[in-house]
């Protein structure tokens, strides 16, 4: 299941995704319509773990993504990122392109 590519749509519903899918650009997140985003990883090793999420957190901040935190839950790396999304323009019958 890992080398599935994950649409805004499926990652929206678990608010989650992996550093791995984010790195191996198995993730779209281009229409993800929410603040923040839960990332883990697949890896066993706690070090490695670590390191794949803070590549992926750093290779999200070019596409505007911030850490908000990062912890070990259950075992588990996991990582807070967040975003600005663009306030909704009301559509007043005008192009806004």
């Amino acid at each position: 299941m890992a080398s599935l590519y994950q649409t805004a749509e499926t990652i929206a519903q678990r608010r989650e995704v992996t550093a791995e899918a984010v790195l191996e650009q198995r993730a779209d997140l281009r229409g993800y319509p929410h603040h923040y985003l839960r990332m883990t990883s697949d890896a066993i090793n706690h070090n490695e773990a670590l390191h794949t999420v803070t590549i992926a957190v750093d290779y999200l901040r070019h596409y505007g993504w911030r850490l908000v935190t990062i912890t070990v839950l259950d075992g588990t790396v996991v990582a807070t990122v967040g975003r600005d999304l663009a306030p909704a323009i009301p559509d007043r019958g005008e192009s806004h392109v």
